[in-house]
Order: structure tokens, then C-alpha cells, then sequence
């Protein structure tokens, strides 16, 4: 194999050349990919397919979250309601609320077959927007108006106010664990 002299170096002798153009590049210009070295083009060429969206997907995966959305906006209470609460933490809400996003999430991401942060953020921006637009969103507004109105009761003390903040705290853990799960199915395997 004769030596040649790096593409974007000149003065730098290399044996290593891209995979895919087959243009000489130095061990400071390579890229480590799947199939070999690759130069800084065609790294920044190719994209999976699992990553390139199409308006079926998107609109797949979106509708799907805000149904998700809805649905645990509905069913949140009962999983509120669960028992085992370590300290004042809602130990066993908190995990079912995390499995509830991620089946749901795992669902949608087998659906579509797509991953990435694109369609990760479409789904989390459709599961808050379906979270908000359902039963969840009046809970979490009449929590915040019930809040905001104790503490500007006089006499009424802030214990009140801290209790409503408090479940208003762990309402929006709730939200924020499933939605978690929700996004974590297009991020992580």
C-alpha cells in the first residue's frame, strides 16, 4: 500500500483513506463509524433511516402522544391514589407513572420505527399538550387557583397554601415522570 498525503493536511503522510470516497485522511481527520473510518463529509452525509422523519411519522408519533397524553391525564388520580409513599414521596406513583410512559412511549416508537431527539421532542411537546388539553390540565388549574386564593386568605394560614402547593408538586411529578418515560422510548433502547 503506497503512502499518500492527508486531503484537508497536506504535509501529513497517511495509509488511511475514507470508506466511503476513498479520499486519504489522517488519524486527526478520521471518523470511527459502523463500517470503518469515514471522512468529516461523509459522516455528515448519511443519516439512518430510523432518524428520517416523514409526515406519516410525525404525524403518527404526535397524534399518539396526545393521546397518551390524554389517557393519563384520565387515569393519573387512580395512579396518584396508589399506596407506599416513602417520606411524603410518592414512591409507587412515580414508577407506575414512568412505566405507563414508557409502554405507551415503547408502543408508539415500534409503531413509527423511528428514534432521535427530532421525534423525541414531538412527543413530548404532544404528551403535555395532550396532558394539558384533558382532565389533567383542569386538575393542575383549579390546584392552581385553589393555591393562589389560600394564600391570600388572611388567617387562613399558610399551612393550607403548603399543602396545595405540596399536591400540585406532585401532581406535576406525576406529569413530568410520564412524559419522561413517554420520550425516553425514542431515545434510549
Amino acid at each position: 500500500m503506497d503512502v499518500k498525503h492527508c486531503a484537508k493536511h497536506p504535509s501529513v503522510e497517511t495509509r488511511l483513506a475514507c470508506a466511503t470516497c476513498d479520499t486519504p485522511i489522517c488519524p486527526k481527520c478520521m471518523v470511527m463509524c459502523d463500517v470503518g473510518i469515514k471522512c468529516s463529509a461523509c459522516v455528515n452525509k448519511t443519516k439512518s433511516h430510523v432518524t428520517q422523519l416523514d409526515k406519516k411519522h410525525l404525524l403518527l408519533a404526535g397524534g399518539g402522544s396526545v393521546v397518551a397524553g390524554l389517557i393519563f391525564g384520565s387515569i393519573y388520580l387512580l395512579i396518584k391514589g396508589l399506596p407506599f409513599w416513602l417520606f411524603g414521596i410518592p414512591v409507587l406513583p412515580l414508577l407506575v407513572s414512568f412505566a405507563v410512559g414508557r409502554g405507551i412511549g415503547g408502543l408508539l416508537q415500534r409503531l413509527t420505527r423511528k428514534m432521535g431527539g427530532p421525534i423525541a421532542l414531538i412527543v413530548t411537546v404532544g404528551g403535555s399538550v395532550g396532558l394539558l388539553a384533558g382532565p389533567f390540565g383542569q386538575v393542575l388549574l383549579s390546584f392552581m387557583a385553589i393555591f393562589h386564593s389560600a394564600q391570600n386568605i388572611q388567617g387562613y394560614g399558610s399551612t393550607s397554601a403548603s399543602f396545595f402547593g405540596f399536591d400540585l408538586l406532585v401532581n406535576l411529578a406525576l406529569a413530568y415522570v410520564f412524559i419522561h418515560g413517554l420520550r425516553g422510548a425514542f431515545l434510549y433502547k
